[in-house]
């Protein structure tokens, strides 16, 4: 046999392979960074792999409005630099639906493990709760931010989705870029909620 010949023949397999692992060396380093650039400033989830509903697209929103109960007035960049869990209510009490909620954010954070520092919790009333909701607030959720906001303000997260975004029905997630992202019915599951974070936060390296 004519040893040109076989090198010959054998050359274009050995091309082949080759080039499929050059092709996935590229793919190893090209692929974080294709989820990383996917990830900055919005998260654009395909098909119907998260649990809540998707606001498409993202909305980025004004700085925030609002003052904490404590009376001094919360950062208007309180939403940017962490992943926020938000619900807005109804009026400036927390009835049963509400306090579920409240519920669903802190053991959702809770369950984060590890990377709870990147998760912040915040409920924003119609006007200010009396001292007795307060009191409440700071004894059954520690760590969480508390504050009325206007009805302009309020809207931007009520008004996001085309279908019914009423005061006190939902929970809303806004990304480390102040972007709107998701809601989540205030008395759904909070199982949902949490795959959906966790997943994000594993993907994501801001916030």
């Amino acid at each position: 046999m004519n040893p040109e010949l076989t090198l010959l023949q054998l050359r274009p397999a050995s091309v082949r392979r080759a080039r499929l692992q050059l092709l996935l060396i590229i793919a190893l380093f090209a692929l974080p960074l294709a989820v990383a650039i996917g990830l900055f400033g919005q998260w654009r989830p395909a098909g119907s792999a998260e649990h809540g509903e998707l606001l498409n697209p993202v909305r980025a929103l004004s700085p925030l409005s609002a003052l904490a109960t404590d009376d001094t007035p919360l950062a208007p960049d309180f939403l940017h630099g962490r992943w926020t869990l938000l619900y807005v209510a109804s009026g400036s009490d927390c009835p049963a639906l509400c306090r579920d909620a409240l519920w669903r954010l802190r053991q959702v954070r809770l369950a984060i493990g590890r990377d709870i520092d990147r998760v912040q919790r915040l409920v924003l009333f119609a006007s200010m709760p009396d001292d007795a909701s307060r009191q409440w607030l700071a004894r059954e959720h520690p760590g969480l931010a508390a504050g009325a906001a206007t009805t302009e303000a309020r809207t931007e997260f009520t008004g996001g989705w085309r279908t019914d975004g009423r005061p006190g029905g939902w929970i809303y997630l806004v990304d480390p870029h102040g972007n709107l992202v998701l809601r989540y019915a205030a008395d759904g599951e909070a199982g949902g909620m949490l795959k959906d974070l966790t997943r994000l936060l594993k993907l994501s390296q801001i916030g």
